[in-house]
This record gives structure tokens, sequence and C-alpha cells, in this order.
């Protein structure tokens, strides 16, 4: 599959463009990935095994993640179509003695807990449609990526009500969207959105949202607290959802929730499943990463000796200052659900993805 020349030079490209920074957003991060893993599903012979196929899609998606490590979507990607091709070779296999259903293969529980289970035979080359249903399932998952915003914005109506002050930070596309989707139906309805210094993309929404008659008002970053008393609902959008619930979101999300927090105010997260990530956040290190700091201090001032200048581009917030999580597909859950989230539409044997060594 790999020795396949110009699939290797598509992955070779996308690692280049990852390393270079030139594929921004997670959205398009990931859809990519999930190309390159349809790619590597559509190579697969009659000779080839499942256990083959699920450790070409596990090593390019190390190559992957080593371009990039903060950019979590490239794994939960992979993860969700290890997921499909583990579930469709169980369901090929149901009926055989060997095997158990997919439901309670992927999803323990009380009931199962304490039952021996036989492993599947992942040896054997596969037979039937299993790899047509494969691509098909992808398929889905690639339209589930693409209509993902869509899929959020349905419960709109739900949850923005008429004469409401909203607060969001920056510009999230998501949260965009989701307001415009609630103006549409006819909701009145205000938007403060602070200014996300150094990025300022926050000025970018006010005026998108503007050019739709939504009332926005910008604020500096440090007047979130001030203002917190007048919001009736925060709503952000964020890069990763982590295992306990918690948040890697945009630097200066963490300040926000804690305000929020101390004024009673709700918090919600707005974002797609393929964000949601199987890992702890362990410090501040192994998530965080480095923004250019010329956003921060002028080019022509870098002469400063003994001057250190820090951009971080993310904050992690706990999950015991979000109330409610928006998402595609799975509709609406508390930071508590999210553990049986990850166990619907990931694998535990395939929360580590290993260690690739070229």
């Amino acid at each position: 599959m790999l020795s396949d020349t110009v699939l290797r030079n598509t992955i070779n490209i996308f690692i280049t463009n990852l390393q270079r920074k030139q594929i921004k957003g997670a959205y398009h991060i990931g859809r990519a990935c999930a190309d390159i893993m349809r790619t590597i599903v559509s190579s697969m012979t009659k000779k080839d095994t499942v256990q083959q196929v699920i450790d070409q899609c596990r090593l390019v998606a190390v190559m992957l993640k080593q371009a990039q490590p903060t950019m979590f979507v490239i794994g939960n990607v992979v993860r969700r179509v290890l997921y499909i091709i583990r579930d469709e070779y169980a369901q090929s296999n149901s009926g055989t003695q060997q095997t158990v259903s997919a439901d309670s293969l992927h999803q323990p529980n009380l009931a199962n807990l304490l039952e021996a289970k036989a492993e599947l035979d992942y040896t054997k080359p596969v037979e039937g449609d299993f790899k047509a249903n494969i691509l098909s399932e992808i398929k889905e998952l690639i339209s589930e990526l693409d209509n993902m915003n869509e899929g959020i914005s349905e419960v709109a109506i739900e949850h923005v009500h008429s004469n409401e002050v909203i607060l969001t930070i920056g510009q999230s596309h998501t949260v965009e969207h989701f307001l415009k989707v609630a103006a549409e139906k006819k909701k009145k309805f205000e938007v403060v959105v602070t200014e996300h210094a150094p990025s300022y993309s926050g000025h970018e929404l006010v005026k998108s949202l503007s050019e739709k008659g939504i009332s926005a008002t910008l604020i500096s970053d440090a007047a979130a607290f001030a203002i917190m008393s007048r919001v009736n609902k925060v709503i952000v959008g964020t890069h990763s959802v982590m295992a306990n619930g918690g948040l890697i979101a945009p630097s200066g999300t963490h300040l926000v929730a804690l305000a929020a927090k101390k004024k009673s105010v709700p918090f919600v997260v707005c974002c797609g499943l393929y964000k949601l990530t199987p890992m702890y956040p362990l410090d501040q290190d192994s998530f965080n990463d480095l923004c250019n700091p010329s956003e921060v201090i002028p080019p022509e001032l870098y002469n400063l000796k003994d001057a250190h200048v820090l951009n971080p581009c993310y904050d992690y917030v706990p999950p015991e200052l979000i109330d409610l999580f928006i998402m595609n597909e799975t509709g609406t859950h508390n930071p508590q659900y999210i553990y049986r989230v990850l166990a619907e539409y990931y694998d535990t044997r395939d929360y580590d993805l290993g260690v690739y060594q070229d």
C-alpha cells in the first residue's frame, strides 16, 4: 500500500505542507487526512489482511502527527477510520463461533465485563464487500466533516433566545455559522466579541455578523470580566476536546471561562465530533504551540537584548468551567459524558497510535 509511489508522494507533500503550516485549520487538515485514509483503503488488494491495513493507517497517522504534534485532529480522524475498519470486520464475521457482535466488542459494560471474549483474527485476507463497505463508511465520515457546521447549527434555535446577550471569543467559523442560523430563525439577540489579540480575529467576526444584520459589539480581551455581568451566555469554539471534558482552546479562553464561572454565566462550546481526542492534558507543553512573535512585537524591535517574546496559541480550560457541549451527530452533552462519546466512536486499542521510526 505505502509502496505505491503516488500514495507515498501524496503523503510526503502533505507532511511538508503540515511542517510549513501551509494548511491551516482543523477542518482542512482533518479533511485531508480522511482523503489519505480513503486512498490507503482503496489500495487494498485481496491478499492484504485487515491487520496490514490497520498498521498502514497507524503508521501514516504517526508520520503526520510528528509533522504537527499539536494538531490532534490528525489522530482523531485516523482513529475514526480504524474504528470503522474494526467494526466492519467484526460485523462481517458475526455469526461465527470465534467472534462477538460489534457493539459488545467496542462498548463493554457491566453486563459483559466478566464474559470471555475471543479476539478477532485480523491476519486473514478479507472477503466479500469488506473493502466497498469501508469506503462507503469513510465517504459518510467525509460528508459528516463537510456538513459539520450545519449539524451543530440544527439546535441553534434551542440555545439562542430572543433579547439575549451572547459573548464569544475571536472568530470561530463554527460559532459564526451557529449565530447566523439562529438569526435566520428570526431570533433577535446581541453578540459581544472579544478582539482576540494579537491576531484580532474578532474584528472579522464583528464585520461578518454586522453584514447579516446581527447587532455585534467589539471589546478588548481585558474587558471580558467587566462586561460579563451583562452577558446571558458564552458560546465559544475550540481547538480540541480532551478525554476528561476539558478544552484546548485559543489563548484567552480560560480567562473568559473563569469570568463566566464567577458571574454564573453558562459556558457553551460548539465543536465538531472530529475534535474529540482520547488524550489527557498532562502539562502545558504537551499540547501548546507558539505562534509567530511578530504578532506581538514589531520586527524592528527584535534586536532587544535579554527579551523573550512568547505568543502561546492555546489555553487549557478544565471541565469544571464548562457547562455544555454542542456537537454534530451526537447533540448536546455535559463534560462528564465525554467518556461515553469516546467509547462510541473510538476503539481503545487505537488510543495510542504508536511511534514512527524512519
